[in-house]
């Protein structure tokens, strides 16, 4: 079963997150996201902007990232085609085609810009995630702590293993994994266990007194982590060393959550 995003920060401002060439949504399973693949795409995240669509971040070894467009750049036009929502670049990088040369025009600032690129096709979802994160060092964040007693300050956790999850009440994967993310913090203290939502503070607060979590729930007020991150599924889990380096990532409860909790027990031996 897969769920459209629907969270405080993205559903009222209209800003979904998108990886050009495809609606990403914010749980999807490994086979949904490998059958994506085969689509072009860019290689950029993107919401509504003010004067198009706006570039919220760019994957590395990209044909974006290759033609120089950067996050902060609005998408104005794809080719002659203006582009002012994401579902309308999306169609038109689609109608375009694997190894189509486009022009992109962008606004940078005040200026604007023409960039030309060659589509490609899509890769699989779960291995570009791997490419994005795994052996680079974690983003950083400092985020406001709902429940628990570990610093939602990304430096302050640095020396220890931390186990980390992007998650939402209504996901009823995400809330799969919480009864054994609270197992395991009781089992590790000496790990780190913390899970990232970007929703209302009352509506997490709400949920925690339920199930009352041993891990710590960090709220991500403006989404800007979920963006920072390339979050384009839920439950996303995955593992930091201690010298603050992503070690393992993936998507999914059940098995895939056990994944991430042997990686972490074993480095943190």
């Amino acid at each position: 079963m897969t769920f459209q995003l629907k969270s405080r920060f993205l559903a009222p401002l209209v800003a979904l997150s998108f990886l050009a060439g495809g609606f990403i949504p914010r749980i999807m399973t490994q086979q949904a996201m490998a059958a994506n693949a085969g689509r072009p795409w860019l290689g950029v995240s993107i919401e509504k902007g003010e004067s198009g669509v706006l570039v919220k971040g760019v994957m590395p070894s990209t044909p974006a990232e290759n033609a120089g467009i950067k996050q902060g750049d609005q998408i104005l036009k794809i080719d002659s085609k203006i582009v002012k929502e994401p579902q309308e670049l999306i169609t038109a990088v689609q109608s375009a085609g694997i190894g189509q040369l486009i022009a992109v025009e962008i606004l940078r600032g005040k200026e604007v810009l023409v960039k030309k690129l060659k589509l490609v096709m899509k890769p699989d979802e779960l291995q570009l995630l791997r490419e994005r994160l795994v052996g680079k060092s974690a983003p950083p964040f400092n985020l406001e702590v709902v429940k628990g007693k570990e610093p939602g300050d990304s430096k302050k956790l640095l020396g220890r293993v931390t186990v980390f999850e992007f998650w939402a009440t209504w996901c009823p994967a995400c809330r799969a994994t919480h009864k054994r993310l609270s197992e395991f913090a009781t089992a590790n203290p000496s790990v780190a266990v913390i899970a990232i939502s970007d929703e209302e503070k009352s509506v997490i607060d709400s949920y925690a007194k339920k199930i009352d979590p041993k891990f710590t729930i960090l709220r991500d007020a403006e989404g800007k982590v979920l963006g920072e991150w390339m979050v384009g599924a839920i439950p996303m889990l995955g593992v930091i060393d201690k010298s603050g380096k992503i070690v393992f990532v993936t998507v999914g409860a059940g098995e895939a959550a056990e994944e991430v909790l042997s990686a972490a027990a074993k480095i943190s031996k």
